[in-house]
């Protein structure tokens, strides 16, 4: 009997130190409105939306959401799916899909404290902290303040987690410099993507791991795989561009354009 009450006390501290985040409609412009079941509802100033909410937008329409001082701006002809809100003492967890449309994102930041935000569409995955991007849902992405990871897309459809996820090794916030890894922002598997810069996906046209697309660049020009590193690296540092394979989803890259 004891045992359960101890194990029934540790479920129900556990269930409270995890909260759901609120996501607080501070401004909307135009036509936005959030489902409800079958229907349609307009979605005002001081609305406050919950994880599992769907907002979408009309033309020459937008909404600005307050997520614990995060400010997420979603733009006009946007449909989007609140994946996720959590926190708990060291952590909070945002995660949103766009189907269309666009958003930007000015994620907050503290020195003692994790802040995971990702944005997923049917095309690409950014994961950001501290940060200050845009994404759309066809891919483009740009990067104005701090540094993100990029790749392609995780699945193609809203996701409604259940539960906050840990997903990378996140460290204390501090100021990105062109050395830090991209797992400092909750990426694991994409390209990091700084201050100034921004990328896209791309058919590459090619098998998807860098070992295969060498070894295919081999056979049909009969030029050694030394020799192909040597040129890709050197037309990669002339242009600009890294046009390296990211995340191992076949024929996909991202093409990254150091300057906006």
């Amino acid at each position: 009997m004891k045992r359960f009450l101890l194990t029934l006390a540790l479920s129900v501290l556990t269930a409270l130190s995890v909260c759901a985040l609120e996501a607080k409609v501070v401004s909307v412009t135009g036509k936005v409105e959030q489902q409800r079941g079958a229907s349609w509802v307009a979605v005002n100033t001081g609305d406050v939306l919950q994880k599992g909410a769907v907002i979408s937008t009309g033309f020459n329409s937008e909404a600005t959401l307050d997520i614990n001082g995060t400010k997420l701006k979603v733009g006009a002809l946007t449909r989007m799916t609140i994946e996720q809100l959590a926190d708990n003492a060291s952590k909070d967890e945002t995660q949103v899909f766009i189907d269309s449309g666009k958003v930007q994102a000015d994620v907050s930041h503290t020195e003692n404290r994790r802040n995971s935000f990702k944005v997923r569409s049917p095309v690409a995955t950014a994961s950001v902290r501290g940060t200050n991007i845009e994404m759309y849902a066809s891919g483009p992405f740009s990067v104005f303040e701090g540094m993100a990871d990029y790749g392609p897309a995780e699945s193609l459809v809203a996701e409604i987690l259940d539960a906050m996820t840990e997903g990378g090794s996140q460290l204390p916030y501090s100021i990105p410099t062109v050395f830090t890894s991209a797992l400092a922002v909750g990426g694991s598997y994409g390209t990091p993507i700084y201050a100034g810069w921004s990328s896209y996906i791309q058919d590459s046209g090619l098998p998807a791991r860098p070992e295969e697309i060498l070894s295919y660049l081999t056979e049909i020009t009969g030029i050694s795989t030394e020799s192909l590193t040597q040129r890709e690296s050197t037309a990669s540092s002339s242009q600009g561009i890294d046009s390296g394979v990211a995340g191992g989803s076949a024929n996909v890259r991202v093409v990254i354009r150091t300057g906006n």
